[in-house]
């Protein structure tokens, strides 16, 4: 949220960017419950080549922009 709010990054889901910026807590919340539900969602369906194809491509693409996050925040240790 602080590297939102000071423009370091922005939010890239085409349904939260309308509210970044002005309903801080609906954000998060939302963000959250689309999170839980797209787990729950994927969990129900794990027998299924799909789903387990959908789970791994998640974490793939999430795991990408935690570590490009990661070495955009050590990034900044260099000037503390």
């Amino acid at each position: 949220m602080l590297w939102v709010h000071t423009g370091l990054a922005r939010e890239a889901n085409p349904l939260l960017q309308p509210i970044v910026h002005n309903h801080v807590l609906l954000f998060i919340i939302v963000k959250i419950a689309l999170g839980f539900l797209s787990t729950w969602f994927l969990w129900q369906y794990r027998q299924r080549a799909l789903a387990v194809i959908g789970t791994f491509s998640v974490f793939i693409v999430y795991y990408a922009v935690f570590l490009h996050y990661l070495r955009f925040a050590s990034f900044f240790e260099y000037f503390i």
